[in-house]
């Protein structure tokens, strides 16, 4: 069968070097090579309208930094080790975490923005539905952060996406393409909406989950079974159980293609126990003398699941000490059963739970007096339950689009219900609701005045200075809410400190914003980064790139270990001044130290450290090796 398409590119190409031989000139023959470029490109996935986003711009000139706001960390438990919540743009956390945690995250949940109308903030101002770019866009966006982010997992990390149908075909094609389809998993059909979107003429009520792993040798966990769906309903001398036929109701196999397990068993009808079953054998005697075959309903030769080997370890006399019995039908035959005790289940991919509902989240928010402050959160047990079945009990997790901060809850929660050590990043940006941010504006500088209307123009006859006197005061207006968006009491009302870091707070502390007790207290430590920028020529020539850079080492240093520079447990020493200073008979034993390169010890401070069991670490080159070289200073 012809590829047409292939066929007409090579027309294309050797028409293209029919041009090429003629014109000899390198304007036409530079032209031509980007022609050709174009014409051999892919053409099978995902294509679109790539758009750069001011945050990528930002970082031509500046390189992102990470700052600690100290009274906003959080410290409930004796142990050094941290959570981490990231005020900042998800693109500029992502880029310093590929420094930090480079193949080290196990398990990324996200809920990106869904590209509805108005959801998604693309260079400060909201992508309209009538933006015929919205979905390039939009995938423009998702594609530099999900490249970011498949270089954070862990070999045989998995990352959970939640999204809807307006762009879950072009999300589902980018991680076919980054992820590679061959790591596809599943696709989660998560019911949101129990009552359905009424006002569409389909009342659609649900969501997807898209879930992707670094490699295919990604393994998943089962879910504990609970007592609302625990089915293991009977009990003998062993555990608690259930029944399932021996006999394999695969139509596909039988005595003709599976010999070996058509054999027969032979069961003892005196002796039936409180559940009606009675005792089995694979040899005939005069107690087990109704002999058993593996034949389906329509009286065909079908066979066990089990061999006779792994039978013969299964069953036993006692029917209440055995794997395997038999029970009579009501036409007096029997079955032969296999006792099955897992107290586990795969997930499955239809999760219609009600605590899955969208609802159960605003609930949730509103438990912690937060309701209002942030839409269509998800609700903890969806997050909770990707994490029982991606991490372990040592598992870091990443959320690069935090909002309302339902992971670190999750994580939390699941932490103390299986005594579990899991530790969170959370990154978000402190965008501020539309609303909440006009009324703080207006509340300051009065209502917003508004343009006068053509009707209103003609029925007050109003003069062209009158027009203009009211364009004034709206350019006064909106230069000085402006201003106000610059002020630390407005960044107050931002996503990331009103809402992530209140609720992970409540949680934490176990009171409310407004002091009420919250009954479920997890205490943990917690620290509160922001992004901030260095730039990368500067005009400061007495203060290099690199000692700038050292200077906010701690912040990445703390976030890689997750844990504290505490100058007790863990020290940061940044020259040999401060390290002749600290190595000492009188330093802590079992520390950590974390070192400049250049740093090198002698016999003496190295007979101490070796003494005293100290961990020495070199603060990694790759921390900024990149960008010293960029600007020459490497």
């Amino acid at each position: 069968m012809a590829n047409i398409s292939q066929l007409k590119r090579q027309k294309m190409l050797d028409f293209l070097n029919k041009i090429r031989a003629e014109h000899q000139d390198d304007e036409t023959r530079l032209a031509i090579n980007e022609i050709e470029n174009a014409l051999t490109e892919k053409k099978y996935g995902l294509v679109w309208e790539e758009h750069t986003e001011r945050v990528d711009e930002e970082m031509v000139h500046n390189i992102p930094i990470f700052t600690e706001i100290e009274d906003r960390k959080i410290k409930s438990l004796e142990s050094n080790d941290y959570n981490f919540l990231i005020e900042g743009d998800n693109l500029h956390s992502l880029k310093l975490l590929e420094k930090t945690h480079k193949g080290k995250i196990d398990v990324i949940y996200i809920d990106p923005p869904y590209n509805t109308e108005n959801s998604l903030t693309y260079d400060d101002k909201k992508v309209d539905l009538k933006d015929s770019f919205r979905h390039s866009k939009w995938i423009s966006f998702m594609e530099k952060r999900l490249r970011i982010a498949r270089n954070l997992l862990s070999e045989e990390g998995i990352i959970f996406i939640s999204i809807d149908d307006n762009e879950q075909a072009n999300l589902k094609l980018l991680c076919d393409e980054i992820f590679n389809e061959d790591n596809f998993f599943a696709q989660v059909i998560v019911q949101s909406n129990k009552r359905g979107q009424t006002y569409k003429q389909l009342a659609k009520t649900h969501e997807y989950l898209l879930i992707y792993t670094k490699s295919p040798e990604a393994e998943f966990n089962e879910i504990s079974k609970t007592d609302e769906d625990n089915d293991l309903n009977l009990v003998d001398n062993i555990s608690n159980f259930n029944i399932r036929e021996l006999r394999n109701r695969n139509p596909k196999f039988g005595k003709h293609n599976r010999p070996n397990l058509f054999y027969p068993f032979y069961v003892n009808p005196k002796i039936v126990d409180k559940d009606g079953f009675s005792p089995i054998s694979l040899n005939k005697t005069e107690e087990f003398s109704i002999e058993v075959l593996p034949y389906n309903s329509k009286n065909i030769e079908s066979c066990w699941r089990w061999g006779k080997e792994l039978s013969e370890k299964n069953y036993n006399s006692n029917t209440l000490n055995s794997n395997l019995v038999a029970k009579a039908k009501k036409d007096g035959n029997y079955n032969i059963y296999e006792k099955y005790r897992k107290t586990t289940y795969k997930a499955k991919t239809i999760w219609n739970e009600i605590e899955m509902l969208t609802e159960k989240g605003t609930v949730q928010l509103g438990e912690m007096e937060l309701a209002g402050y942030f839409d269509f959160p998800k609700p903890v047990e969806l997050i909770k339950k990707c994490l029982q079945i991606g991490t372990k009990e040592n598992s870091v997790i990443l959320d690069f689009f935090a909002g309302s901060g339902t992971t670190g809850e999750a994580v939390l929660e699941l932490n103390k219900e299986d005594n579990g050590n899991r530790k969170y990043i959370l990154c978000t940006n402190n965008e501020i609701n539309e609303e909440r941010l006009l009324k703080y504006q207006e509340d300051i500088l009065g209502e917003k005045p508004k343009s006068y209307s053509q009707k209103e123009k003609k029925e007050l006859f109003l003069s062209l200075e009158d027009i203009q006197k009211r364009e004034k005061e709206i350019e006064t207006w909106e230069t000085e809410a402006k201003e106000l968006l610059k002020t630390e009491n407005c960044k107050e009302l931002g996503i990331c400190r009103s809402v992530t870091y209140n609720r992970l707070k409540t949680i934490i502390s176990g009171k409310t914003i407004s002091e009420k007790i919250y009954s479920k207290k997890i205490p943990t430590n917690l620290k509160y980064f922001k992004t901030e920028f260095i730039p990368k020529f500067s005009e400061d020539e007495e203060s290099s790139i690199k000692y700038k850079m050292l200077n906010h080492v701690k912040e990445l240093i703390e976030l890689e270990y997750m844990c504290e520079i505490d100058g007790i447990n863990n020290i940061l020493i940044k020259n040999e001044e401060e390290f002749d200073e600290i190595i000492n008979e009188n330093l802590k034993e079992k520390i950590r130290l974390f070192i400049s390169s250049d740093i090198f010890a002698s016999r003496e401070q190295q007979s101490i450290i070796d003494s005293k069991n100290i961990e020495l670490i070199e603060i990694p080159e790759y921390y900024y090796k990149n960008e010293l070289r960029e600007v020459g200073e490497l």
